[in-house]
């Protein structure tokens, strides 16, 4: 199949969800909006309070990205969920089939359909910085901006979820043994010390849970079946 960018869907829509999205966006002078599966430690197995894209989408599936325009809504999805969007989306979705001849990278979607000057919308604590990096370098030749959902507010998937929204985990903690960690706390932070001193770095900032895990030789319980806790993590240099 091919997709055509001309392709135009019904912008008449009767999804609550979809509808206060697309308020927030107007209100921001938003074009696009993207809303990928990640949380803001990045992880493959989000905790369900940052199950943003299956929320605003009812995509259940693991893998996907969605962009909400103006008019259009998409879903970029892998092989593994082909048959499983297409039963769980309704008609007025367009699933980007990845891998699938003439299907756009959802960048190159974006540049050819959001029109030049315009703004895309991110949230900037579920984004790897090489993705707004890379983002921002293909958006210049079209001058697209990007906006990024300011520090001090919510993600607006966060907004329309409201009290349903499931809350932040906040499980038990236990010490990893020794006898399994294989190195003591106070070793590792001698050795992270040493190198940001070689690097002339006054802190380290950990976001990744595995990390986080392993530097602390902790282990949690806050994402099904993976044994990690919801933080962060800085080391100085004392």
């Amino acid at each position: 199949m091919t997709y055509d960018s001309s392709d135009k869907i019904e912008a008449f829509e009767n999804c609550p969800k979809i509808i206060q999205l697309r308020s927030y966006m107007a209100s921001k002078t938003i074009d696009a909006f993207i809303v990928p599966s990640d949380d803001p430690h990045l992880s493959e197995y989000p905790s369900k309070c940052f199950k943003r894209r299956e929320f605003i989408s009812g995509f259940t599936g693991s893998a996907g990205t969605v962009v909400i325009t103006k008019t259009k809504k998409l879903l970029w999805t892998d092989g593994r969920y082909f048959l499983q969007s297409e039963k769980e989306l309704d008609s007025s979705w367009k699933i980007m089939k990845h891998g699938v001849k003439d299907v756009p990278k959802m960048s190159d979607w974006l540049i050819e359909n959001v029109g030049k000057n315009k703004c895309v919308g991110i949230d900037p604590l579920v984004h790897s910085s090489k993705f707004y990096e890379e983002l921002s370098e293909k958006f210049k030749s079209k001058e697209i901006t990007i906006f990024r959902v300011p520090y001090n507010e919510s993600n607006p998937v966060d907004m329309i979820w409201g009290k349903d929204r499931p809350s932040l985990p906040n499980g038990p903690i236990r010490i990893h043994a020794l006898k399994y960690a294989g190195e003591t706390v106070q070793s590792k932070l001698e050795n992270i010390r040493s190198e940001m001193k070689k690097k002339k770095a006054d802190a380290m900032v950990l976001c990744l849970l595995d990390e986080i895990a392993y530097m602390l030789n902790i282990r949690g319980s806050d994402i099904e079946f993976n044994p990690v806790a919801i933080s962060y993590l800085i080391i100085t240099d004392e």
